[in-house]
């Protein structure tokens, strides 16, 4: 775990732990397992409530934790559906929901940063496509508690989810809900989409900017509509402007390099445009670059894979 921070949302098969191995969802049985963790007595902060004034309501949980990752295979194309399947099989199994959300009204951006997720290739989160559940099964210190997260990439959908309990010898422990602590500094303090960019692109150095649609084979954005990916970087870049950003494009392996490589490096020059254009930042701060199919983040032997491997990254130039 990352401190104060959310783990990510996982679940475990029945031959992962014979102590929580009762639970069966026939959906994750059926996919590619892609991460597993567990932890014997985890301090874990289950969200329940939306991500509202820089804070996060939560349930503060101590006890043994399973948490994993899945990819399903043409299973992605509705998000709904997905978390409508995983829900009624937790239901049958006598699990009740504590909080449902989507997208935006789960708070967009800033609850999925809260979420330390596993990280690609393992655990993909579309940020204007995903839902979240939390749900209980039974009561006090013998109640199981779990997380799910649901999201997609094309046809193929990513689920995480997080189990805790019932515990083994300790009985499983619980505090109040409480919402996390909004920024000290009210006059200085960025937004909570700020914090939590800036956050993961100083801790990783590099973030893919989601969201963003290209026509194929085109360096022209699709659309024109608010993509919350780049708002993010608007609002960090504004905040701190001694910051410099490289939008670095990326594609797949198909085609020739030197093809790919000016393709890669017009794309990021087109976003690269679109924030100082539409979302006012200053051009000092950014630089644009492409690098073609010479980093990609998987294989491109398969179409999920080639669609991952394209992308635009922000890469932070800064080195203080």
């Amino acid at each position: 775990m990352k401190g104060s921070r959310h783990l990510c949302l996982g679940f475990v098969l029945a031959t992962a732990n014979a102590a929580q191995a009762d639970i069966q969802l026939p959906l994750l049985a059926a996919g590619e397992q892609t991460a597993t963790q567990s932890q014997p007595n985890a301090d874990y902060n289950l969200p329940i409530g939306p991500w509202e004034a820089g804070s996060l309501p939560t349930l503060s949980l101590i006890g043994p934790l399973q948490n994993a990752a899945w990819r399903l295979a043409e299973q992605g194309a509705d998000t709904r559906d997905l978390m409508t399947r995983l829900r009624a099989d937790l239901a049958a199994q006598g699990f009740q929901p504590m909080f449902a959300c989507a997208t935006d009204a789960c708070g967009g951006f800033d609850f999925r940063y809260e979420l330390d997720l596993f990280p690609e290739p393992d655990m993909h989160v579309d940020l204007g496509d995903f839902r979240y559940l939390s749900a209980v099964r039974g009561k006090g210190s013998n109640a199981e508690y779990v997380g799910l997260m649901v999201s997609r990439i094309g046809a193929t959908g990513f689920v995480q989810m997080v189990q805790i309990g019932p515990a083994t010898g300790t009985p499983l422990q619980t505090r109040p809900a409480s919402p996390l602590a909004p920024s000290s500094s009210p006059a200085n303090a960025a937004s909570p989409s700020e914090t939590s960019f800036g956050q993961m692109l100083a801790g990783q150095g590099h973030l893919v900017l989601e969201g963003l649609e290209f026509a194929s084979g085109a360096a022209e954005l699709a659309s024109a509509r608010i993509v919350p990916s780049l708002q993010a970087l608007a609002d960090y870049l504004k905040a701190a402007p001694s910051t410099r950003v490289i939008i670095v494009g990326h594609t797949d392996a198909t085609g020739d390099p030197a093809a790919n490589v000016a393709l890669s490096r017009a794309r990021a020059e087109a976003v690269m445009a679109r924030l100082v254009g539409d979302y006012g930042v200053d051009a000092a701060q950014l630089a644009a670059d492409g690098v073609g199919a010479l980093a990609p983040l998987t294989t491109n032997q398969t179409d999920e894979g080639r669609k991952k491997n394209r992308r635009v990254e922000a890469v932070l130039a800064s080195t203080r």
